[in-house]
Formats: C-alpha cells, sequence, structure tokens
C-alpha cells in the first residue's frame, strides 16, 4: 500500500524513523557525551545538523545506543533568535527550554528548579544543581551556534559561566555551526579567550558515502510502499550526488511519478523529475556557490588541476560539501552538478566542456587532464571556446592569435587548426568548419 511522500524537502527531519545513516557519527557523539564530553558538529547549511540533533534527543535512539533516557535530559535551543539577547533573556531562556524539556521526558523532581523569570547566571546554576542531584545528565543542543558568536551582548564571562556548569555539574553542549568554533567571528575577540570554546570534540557532517546513499533511498522509499530500482537510484544520484538534502529534493518528485503504480521512471518521467529537481536546487547551489571565495570558485572550476596542486583548497572544498573523495580521487558533487559549475562565470577560466582553460596559468584540460599546447593552439583554442557556440570568422581568430600581425594568409590559420585538432584526439569534432566563414566551437 502507497502512503505519503516519505521524502522530507521542506525543514529538518525530526522523525527519528525517517533520518538516514549518520551511524558514524551518532555513535561517536554518545560515546562523548557519556564522558559528559562536549561536541561541535560542524557542517555546511543543508547537510542535516538539525536533523541529527533531532535524533540524538530521541528517547528510542537514547535507548539503542545504550544510554537510559530517564537519566539523560536532552534541551534544544535554537540560537537564531538570541543574536540580539541580553545575558539575563539568555538565562531565562535556557531555564524555559530546560523546564520544557524535562516536561516533556516526564522527569519530576522533588525541588522544582527556578522560574524562567528569575534570569540569572545563580538561577541557572541552582536549577542545574537540581537536575544534577537526581544523577539526571543535561545536554544543551544549541542550534545555529553562528548567531551567539554574533550577540554583542554576551562578553568571556558568560561563555564562562556555561563551561563551569560543565566542570560542576557534567552538563554537556552540543553546538552546530557552519564553521569551527574558533573561526567564528565573535562581536567581542575577549570571547575568544573564554575556556569554554577549548573543551569541545569536533565531528565534521559532509555527503554520504555512495553506499549510505542508496541505502537511504531504498529504505526510504520503502517505507511509502514503493521500489526504487537500481536504475532509479543511479539516476537520482546523478541529479544530487550523495548530499543528503539534494538527494530528498530529488527522491521527492521520483516518488511521487511512482506512488501512482509505475515500477519504473520512464524517460519523460526523469525529465520532469530533473526540470523540478533544477527548479529548486539552483537557487542553493547558487547561494553555496557565491558563498565561496573567488580562489575557491576558481579551484572548484579547474578541479581536475586543483586536486593535483593544492590539496588545503581541496579539504575546502570538500568540508563546504561540493566535492567527493571516492576511491582516492576528487570529483564533484554530482554530473548535474559539474553541468552547473561550468556554467558560472570564473576570471580567467573559460569552461567549455570538454575543455577548460586557465588563460592566466595558460592550462587547457581536456577531460580533466592537461593539454601539451604550443602558445599559439593556445590562443587559437582560446579564442574558439570563449566564444563556444559562436561562429567565430577567420579574421577574428586571426587578429586575436596574431595580434599586430594580421595577414592575409589562410594556410597559415589552416596548420595550426590541424595541429590543434590532433591535440584534440577524439575531441577534434568539436571545432566544426563553417565553409567561407570561420569556425564554431560545439560543447558536448
Amino acid at each position: 500500500m502507497i502512503i505519503a511522500n516519505p521524502f522530507i524537502h521542506r525543514g529538518p527531519i525530526r522523525n527519528a524513523a525517517y533520518f538516514c545513516n549518520r551511524r558514524q557519527e551518532t555513535s561517536r557523539t554518545f560515546e562523548l557525551l557519556r564522558q559528559a564530553q562536549s561536541v561541535s558538529i560542524v557542517g555546511p547549511r543543508r547537510i542535516g545538523k538539525t536533523s541529527l540533533l533531532f535524533y540524538l534527543a530521541n528517547s528510542a535512539v537514547l535507548e539503542q545506543y545504550g544510554l537510559a533516557p530517564e537519566q539523560h535530559c536532552f534541551i534544544y535551543v535554537n540560537c537564531e533568535s538570541c543574536a540580539a539577547l541580553h545575558q539575563t533573556e539568555l538565562y531565562e531562556l535556557l531555564l524555559q527550554e530546560m523546564g520544557e524539556a524535562l516536561a516533556e521526558a516526564d522527569i519530576r523532581l522533588e525541588r522544582k528548579p527556578a522560574s524562567p523569570a528569575n534570569g540569572s547566571y545563580r538561577s541557572l546554576e541552582q536549577a542545574v544543581r537540581t537536575v544534577a542531584r537526581r544523577q539526571i545528565r543535561l545536554v544543551f543542543l544549541l542550534d545555529e551556534f553562528e548567531a551567539l558568536s554574533a550577540n554583542p551582548h554576551l562578553d568571556a564571562q558568560f561563555f564562562s559561566g556555561l563551561r563551569g556548569l560543565a566542570t560542576r555539574h557534567q552538563v554537556a553542549y552540543v553546538t552546530v555551526s557552519t564553521k569551527l568554533l574558533l573561526e567564528l567571528t565573535y562581536a567581542q575577540t575577549s570571547v575568544l579567550s573564554s575556556p569554554f570554546f577549548n573543551f569541545f570534540a569536533q565531528i565534521r557532517l559532509r555527503p554520504f558515502a555512495r553506499d549510505e546513499a542508496e541505502l537511504c533511498l531504498s529504505d526510504l522509499a520503502a517505507k511509502g510502499g514503493v521500489t526504487f530500482t537500481p536504475a532509479t537510484i543511479d539516476f537520482l544520484l546523478e541529479l544530487a550526488g550523495p548530499h543528503p538534502f539534494y538527494l530528498q529534493l530529488a527522491a521527492y518528485h521520483a516518488f511521487a511519478y511512482l506512488s501512482f503504480g509505475n515500477t519504473t521512471l520512464e524517460q519523460e518521467n526523469r525529465k520532469q523529475v530533473r526540470r523540478r529537481f533544477l527548479a529548486e536546487v539552483e537557487p542553493h547551489w547558487t547561494f553555496t556557490w557565491n558563498s565561496l571565495s573567488s580562489e575557491d570558485q576558481k579551484h572548484l572550476a579547474l578541479l581536475p588541476l586543483t586536486q593535483q596542486t593544492n590539496l588545503e583548497a581541496v579539504e575546502r572544498l570538500r568540508n563546504v560539501g561540493v566535492v567527493l573523495r571516492v576511491d582516492n580521487e576528487i570529483v564533484f558533487l554530482s554530473p548535474t552538478f559539474r553541468e552547473f559549475i561550468s556554467k558560472q562565470s570564473v576570471p580567467s577560466v573559460r569552461q567549455a566542456p570538454p575543455i577548460i582553460l586557465d588563460t592566466e596559468q595558460r592550462v587547457a584540460l581536456l577531460h580533466g587532464s592537461p593539454l601539451s599546447l604550443t602558445p599559439t593552439e593556445f590562443e587559437l583554442l582560446a579564442c574558439l571556446v570563449t566564444h563556444a557556440g559562436q561562429v567565430v570568422s577567420h579574421r577574428e581568430i586571426e587578429t586575436q592569435v596574431w595580434p599586430g600581425e594580421y595577414v592575409e594568409d589562410p594556410d597559415r590559420l589552416k596548420t595550426v587548426l590541424k595541429t590543434l585538432r590532433r591535440a584534440l584526439g577524439e575531441a577534434a569534432g568539436c571545432i566544426q568548419n563553417v565553409r567561407g566563414i570561420g569556425y564554431r566551437f560545439l560543447k558536448t
């Protein structure tokens, strides 16, 4: 029987039954929390950080990993609303969230914690002490932690106070951010001197491994009463790659077609899924692209070259979830994402698959591999690639390839063109002769 679409593409996943994978990260987090060790979860936007927080707080998940729910209270705090709160207001918020979490977990205390209206560090510590005396571990889940770093009303003393709760009462914190804690820009530089920031263990979230992504797709589809064939799974991974959020987007639309009794996605269905997926995902890809530095945009566009020459840049790109390490090779998140990157404008880079040129370093890549070209062959290829899809006249080509040396010599261009085609090998067909006018470079 087919039920509601199990793929969630709006907001975080709150139902633990629909949370995919992250077994290693979950196991490591609970291992640290058993020791009252605080954890910093770091990863790019939409990688599933908030969903992981909700998953960690689920009582059934706690039991699965050997933690007694009645002895642990997970307190979720969305810090997005904390960017302008004063310290007393933050203490009130923490008290309120703690009280609600205790009530939801059905944990009753002989002595009630302080009222949230009594917003002070002293009232917060008294409340924490009351809970700790019952041998209950408190874990504060601080989502969107960047917002606290931008709060001008917080100083080193505030964060040192939070650290004090961990030291005296075994409170643990799980922060979520897109950057490492020490890389965040704090409103007050004195905040970084607080010992709060040097006792976190770091867990970084990246896209799934291929087998994890396949399992996620097949398991969730089965929950909805639909079977994704291997061909459908391959198609979805080609669109979205193993990125949790993008994969949910693509699978949501595929499920919608298959839920009407179809067993496979026909060609027309695939076109519709691809069209709908791109309409939703491209704003996210654009945001990610614009968030990269100009240097890393160039590194991404020239990825085959980057992985050979700049390992630090590769690691940065991995950390933002746009490239993957597969069998010791660095590849784009997905073929469809690669197409998106090929359409982006990057100074000194010309992209016309299968050719990519770095006109600054004068490097030409064919299918990701360097081409050995003479300076004149490079100029000719650069001229054609720059105007890919357009007919470039003989005179325009000669003016660019031999600036200031224009002569009426058709054989000179033909000779260079012949050697360039030889260097391109099977890709030589990309250069089309438009008889009597010029040449056109055809992208594949």
